[in-house]
């Protein structure tokens, strides 16, 4: 087994300790709050760095563990999906059978009510879909070590035809479905291939270069190149369609660029931080325990938000309230996880590992 890379764990860790503040703040708080001094800075991170970073590191893991079959990778992402879906049982639909979900989140999102509401929460394409079908990509084009030249073209097309690709619908139910996992909006799809798919195609690229440079040359790189996506993606909103960036889960070519470049920067960052922290043995901890239950805690604080409802509303939270919310948000994630994580251990007879022992890189 190859030892773990402390600056993924870091640039991963670092985004998943503010997941369940982010979604507190997105269902939970006032318009006011969401556009006030603390909505702002948590979309700073959760927008420009957060989701992307996630994604950008599916891609770039492949060069950090062992090597995976074809039947491995299709089994993964089957899995993938089909947590995708009982997310979305056990966190809309069920609360939505028992009356939970408030009539003001339907209507925010244009949903409908009734049956087919129910059914249009369980279809939701969120950052799960989107990640199985990243995997699988990822996991071929891996398995058949397509070249780095292809790989590049086809992130650069997948970057240059999202727009193209947004309005095309199929009228065929299932096929159109599909189509929207690759090219849909909010609320029927929030994380498209189209344009999401170029960044777990730029983590297979620079986990490509990984694999090939020298380490520090390897940190230049990714610092050039992400300064350099900064600042054409500013140049280029600014003459790109307006409606290319209506939202931050469909940009355009220059919208997408740019947080290539976040993402790129924050790696960078995060290999700086590893370089410095070494000795930090409880920021060490705090960061590899959120990157190593990532999943756990997603999927935990997207429950607690969900079945929450009738004790915070949707959107009615002031400032303190929603700062008293994110800590019993938050607490309870960590706490639920860990004690998964106990259970688990207890039943399998595991000792608990020692973070001091984890190798740092």
């Amino acid at each position: 087994m190859k030892p773990r890379n402390l600056t993924i764990d870091i640039a991963k860790g670092l985004v998943v300790l503010i997941i369940p503040a982010t979604h507190v703040i997105l269902y939970y708080s006032t318009q006011a709050v969401r556009q006030g001094v603390l909505g702002s800075v948590l979309r700073c991170f959760s927008e420009g760095v957060g989701a992307q970073v996630l994604m950008f590191l599916l891609g770039f893991s492949f060069f950090l563990g062992r090597d995976k079959s074809v039947k491995f990778i299709f089994k993964r992402s089957i899995s993938i999906f089909l947590l995708a879906y009982l997310l979305n049982f056990i966190g809309f639909v069920l609360p939505t059978a028992f009356g939970l979900m408030p009539d003001s989140f339907f209507s925010y999102y244009r949903l409908q009510t009734g049956v087919f509401g129910v059914i249009d929460l369980l279809m939701v394409g969120a950052i799960f879909q989107f990640a199985a079908i990243s995997y699988l990509v990822c996991g071929i084009l891996h398995h058949f070590r397509v070249r780095f030249g292809f790989v590049s073209f086809f992130t650069m097309i997948v970057l240059a035809i999202s727009p193209m690709a947004w309005g095309i619908r199929l009228d065929n139910f299932l096929l159109d479905y599909v189509l929207k996992l690759l090219n849909g909006c909010p609320p029927a799809v929030f994380f498209p291939f189209f344009p999401w798919g170029v960044y777990p195609l730029l983590g297979y690229i620079f986990g490509i270069l990984f694999k090939n440079m020298p380490t520090e040359q390897f940190y230049r790189t990714t610092m050039i190149t992400g300064v350099v996506c900064v600042i054409i993606g500013i140049s280029g909103v600014q003459i790109e369609p307006r409606f290319f960036n209506m939202t931050f889960y469909r940009l355009g070519p220059a919208g997408t660029l740019l947080h290539c470049g976040l993402v790129l920067l924050w790696l960078n960052m995060s290999h700086f931080l590893a370089a410095k922290l070494r000795k930090g043995r409880y920021f060490l901890f705090v960061v590899y325990w959120c990157s190593t239950h990532i999943t756990a805690i997603y999927l935990i604080q997207w429950v607690l938000i969900c079945w929450l409802f009738p004790f915070y509303g949707f959107m009615k939270l002031d400032s303190i309230e929603t700062l008293k919310a994110i800590i019993v948000i938050s607490g309870l994630t960590v706490l639920l996880v860990a004690a998964a994580e106990f259970y688990k251990r207890s039943k399998t007879g595991r000792k608990r590992e020692n973070i001091a022992s984890t190798p740092v890189y």
